[in-house]
């Protein structure tokens, strides 16, 4: 078993390799990183619809903090296509 992480949607503990991660570069903007190789901070959400709709949800009442530095107009851009991602 590797690494464990938490959602930060449903705070669940997971393996790393099981979560979406989301990272930020310098200028703000919101990467997938499919990966899980881009060397910075990062969040981490479960692989399902239900947590991708709860943070959407955050980003709209304008509720969503985190600790890194993340453009939330651009993170919930992402956050659509991961789920586009996972309906398929």
């Amino acid at each position: 078993m590797g690494p464990t992480r938490t959602c930060i949607i449903c705070r669940t503990k997971n393996d790393k390799g099981d979560l979406i991660r989301l990272v930020s570069d310098k200028d703000g903007n919101v990467i997938y990183d499919k990966n899980q190789k881009i060397n910075t901070r990062a969040i981490y959400f479960c692989k399902n619809k239900e947590c991708l709709k709860k943070c959407e949800n955050i980003l709209l009442k304008n509720k969503f903090k985190c600790k890194i530095n993340l453009d939330k107009s651009k993170l919930l851009e992402v956050i659509k296509k991961v789920d586009y991602e996972l309906g398929e």
